[in-house]
């Protein structure tokens, strides 16, 4: 929910200064790093991960020492190993199907529009990624209820084939900018609203000890591929000649997280390990 309220004040940054110069919008954004020290002064570390971190031997159960590179290297331990690769297989899939159609999508405004309306251009890709993200909180909330009534595996299932077609529909059947205003919000429900599975399913595959490096690996592995996006992204427009044919090409790695997910285990109503 914090993440979706930050990027809908991005996308209003970008909307009150963008027009100046995208330098200042840049500049802007650094400044809530200094959050970062509020939270490192007055944020408590978990309980449940302090009692398992300074049992007061230092050595794991393996009887292995425990440091920052044990802890690391135990996500990929004979009986943890299988749940690293699916957990980077379905972030991977959400990431670069969610963020490689985002970054198309100003360029997709910019044709929509015209070559002789850059100015609105900067508007309309504001509004469009405030819309996303209000679309992304009902997504959240939604998350909320699902990922109980149904479990993890489902819910992920159901999120990443909602994905996959607000994607498809968006840039094959969206023609006009007030068809893609209107129709963003749902985008936003999907694309941007199904990361809330992460914060759910990630934590449970892991065990109290690395239960921040677990996720924190699955995740900024994700990261790393997603990084190439909008090179990729780039490419693609050019082979095929459009935005839309792009988005299409692009929307085929959700596939990957749909088979990947029934990999991994079941973590509803599972109590959690130390």
């Amino acid at each position: 929910m914090s993440f979706a309220l930050g990027f809908f004040l991005a996308a209003l940054l970008n909307l009150i200064i963008g027009p100046i110069g995208w330098r200042l919008v840049l500049a802007a954004g650094a400044a809530p790093a200094l959050i970062t020290l509020f939270i490192r002064q007055f944020v408590p570390e978990p309980a449940r991960w302090v009692a398992v971190r300074y049992q007061g031997t230092g050595v794991t159960h393996d009887g292995v020492l425990d440091t920052a590179a044990s802890t690391f290297l135990a996500i990929f331990a004979p009986r943890i190993r299988r749940r690293t690769i699916v957990g980077v297989l379905i972030a991977v899939a959400m990431m670069i199907g969610g963020w490689g159609t985002l970054t198309l999508l100003p360029t997709w405004i910019h044709q929509l529009l015209g070559p002789d309306r850059s100015a609105l251009a900067v508007k309309v890709t504001s509004q469009c990624f405030m819309l996303i993200n209000a679309g992304a909180v009902f997504g959240y909330l939604s998350l909320i209820w699902l990922t109980n009534a149904i479990g993890r595996r489902w819910s992920y299932f159901l999120i990443a084939v909602g994905c996959a077609a607000a994607n498809l529909f968006m840039f094959t059947q969206t023609t006009t900018i007030n068809e893609l205003l209107w129709f963003v919000v749902v985008y936003g429900f999907f694309a941007v609203g199904g990361f809330g599975i992460f914060a759910v399913y990630l934590p449970e595959l892991f065990p109290t000890r690395f239960r921040a490096t677990g996720p924190g690996f699955c995740w900024n592995t994700a990261r790393a591929f997603t990084a190439a996006g909008p090179f990729v992204s780039g490419l693609l427009v050019g082979v095929f000649g459009s935005v839309p044919k792009a988005a299409v090409m692009v929307t085929g790695i959700y596939v990957i997280g749909l088979i990947a997910i029934w990999f991994g285990p079941e973590t509803r109503g599972v109590p959690l390990r130390d």
